[in-house]
């Protein structure tokens, strides 16, 4: 059990996590005639909202 303990803690060591708290800015947003769609920009990441009404898609 020991031996097991010491290789998780090693391997922790030498691959250390990462976690990126990005928060998206919103570039552009607009609707019309019940369609809707927002542009955001999550660090490298470009997603596209699209929905009409209630049914919303993302891309």
């Amino acid at each position: 059990m020991l031996k097991k303990a010491m290789i998780l803690l090693f391997l922790l060591i030498l691959f250390p996590l990462q976690i990126n708290a990005e928060t998206s800015e919103v570039i552009q947003e607009g609707s019309a005639g019940g369609y809707h769609y927002q542009m955001s920009m999550g660090g490298r990441t470009l997603t596209w909202e699209i929905g009409h009404e209630k049914r919303k898609k993302t891309f």
